[in-house]
């Protein structure tokens, strides 16, 4: 069924470890339940099913705060087309928390931004008092009719009105679908110094509990029977060996690679050694059966014998 097929491969995206995925799952969400929505092409059979898949989405798929931060977080995702009449509620969080890390980030440099207050101060009575020397000049002649050149100190006023959430919300930049959006966060991380703290905080949640699972499933098979007396940090180094030999194949692939080869050609020149070991000794083994089978063999020795005695 097309509305299945589609549950299972939202769950294998939002499942990826390698890629933050929590800002997708509203979208995702909202996606499969139009997707359940009954249609005139639907049957008998697939109408109730729908029905109920579109029940248990808005029920058993929980949505947290901290889901509208994440999808705020992602440029491509903080219009919320799929889900237009909650974007004013995900904008309204991440400006509470873009406030309170503000707010800290004030406490934490009052001091200096006192001493810049004091320059910034010194630096307005300066440029007003050559405003106004400007205006008295100008008012003499017909220059006068036009306004002002606006100065550079006065641009910086101006951008420094809006602020780092402000512009982010009016920024239109969109960024590739295969994009990490840690990599985006890293490239702006001076641009939007404050969001990117958040974005990393937040970020770094996964949207399910998949590769915990797997983890507990790597501990289980890690600590058996034999292994019980493990510590806890010699579990924790073979866990991170395992989930580093994969990262490592893609970083390192020729020396992974000759190593298994050098291990299967070692693996195969024992075997090699073992069996003409074991062939040799089977060929004594068949030789030694011959001679005892052979007649002439036991007639030699008699002989021999009879010689002996007949010395004697």
């Amino acid at each position: 069924m097309f509305v299945l097929k589609n549950i299972l491969r939202c769950h294998q995206k939002i499942s990826c470890e390698k890629s933050p995925t929590l800002h997708s799952v509203i979208p995702y969400k909202q996606t499969l339940i139009n997707w359940s929505c009954v249609t005139d092409e639907d049957n008998l059979l697939t109408s109730p099913v729908k029905r109920y898949i579109g029940k248990e989405l808005e029920d058993y798929w929980v949505v947290d705060d901290v889901h509208y931060i994440a999808t705020m977080l992602h440029p491509n995702l903080k219009s919320f087309n799929y889900t237009p009449h909650k974007k004013y509620h995900a904008e309204a969080l991440l400006r509470s928390e873009f406030d309170k890390y503000r707010q800290l980030e004030q406490q934490r440099s009052s001091v200096i931004n006192n001493n810049n207050n004091i320059n910034n101060n010194l630096n307005h009575n300066r440029r007003t008092q050559v405003q106004q020397r400007n205006k008295t000049q100008l008012s003499t002649s017909l220059d006068g009719i036009f306004d002002l050149p606006t100065s550079a100190d006065e641009l910086h006023d101006d951008n420094d009105s809006k602020t780092e959430f402000d512009r982010y919300i009016q920024d239109k930049i969109k960024i590739g679908k295969d994009m990490n959006l840690l990599t985006y966060w890293s490239n702006n991380k001076l641009v939007y110094p404050t969001l990117t703290i958040i974005a990393q905080r937040v970020l770094c949640i996964p949207a399910t509990n998949t590769s915990v699972e797997r983890l507990f499933s790597a501990s289980g098979n890690t600590i058996t029977s034999l292994r019980t007396r493990l510590q806890i940090s010699k579990v924790n180094q073979l866990l991170f060996i395992r989930e580093s030999l994969s990262t490592s194949r893609e970083l390192f692939p020729p020396m992974i690679e000759q190593s298994r080869k050098r291990a299967n050609s070692s693996t195969c020149k024992t075997d090699m050694k073992k069996t003409k070991t074991s062939k040799g000794e089977d060929d004594d083994i068949t030789a030694l059966q011959y001679s005892l089978d052979d007649r002439n063999f036991d007639d030699d020795y008699d002989d021999k014998e009879n010689d002996g005695c007949n010395d004697e």
